[in-house]
């Protein structure tokens, strides 16, 4: 029920603090923008508690001209680990909001560059929104752009992260992976 849920600032505290706790190579964030509306009345500001402790500790991947707060599906990493070797941001074209997007980043292990890995970070349209019927078509966008990573990085491994909006069964059938 409602009295149980946290709020808004309590889940971004929440969340760094499992980053600090965890300390994970990679981070991979969803509705990243300027503000975030609450019960269309309350605008606030930016997670700037969960901002805050990610930009000190991590880097996030960069686009010309594009703002972390603009990216929608920002890629955190730590940089004193991993650089990075190519990115790319992507914005459906099933979907006409900004939203609905994808990017991904071919890291480097700094340590062992022999060690490669490929994040790619979605976000996937929701059941509720305008675009419920683009999510077939989305998923079938993002297994596009992962046949074209693997045919291009053949024996790097992709980690796949985003908000997925659905459950996995819409997920492995779409894309054709069991996950």
């Amino acid at each position: 029920t409602e009295k149980f849920c946290l709020t808004h600032e309590q889940r971004m505290e929440t969340m760094a603090q499992m980053f600090k706790a965890y300390q994970p190579d990679f981070i991979g964030l969803q509705e990243v923008y300027g503000g975030t509306v609450i019960n269309d009345k309350e605008t606030i500001n930016m997670q700037q508690t969960l901002l805050n402790y990610l930009t000190k500790n991590y880097q996030y991947v960069t686009f010309k001209g594009v703002a972390l707060t603009a990216q929608w599906t920002p890629i955190l990493y730590r940089a004193d680990q991993w650089r990075v070797v190519e990115s790319a941001i992507q914005k459906s074209t099933v979907c006409s909001c900004d939203m609905h997007r994808w990017q991904w980043a071919l890291f480097e292990n700094i340590a062992n560059p022999e060690y490669k890995v490929i994040v790619l970070n979605i976000h996937a349209p929701h059941n509720g929104d305008d675009h419920a019927d683009a999510k077939e078509p989305f998923f079938y966008e993002v297994n596009q752009q992962i046949l074209a990573l693997e045919a291009k990085y053949a024996d790097v491994p992709i980690m796949l992260t985003g908000d997925y909006n659905t459950n996995p069964d819409v997920i492995d059938e779409a894309l054709g992976y069991n996950l």
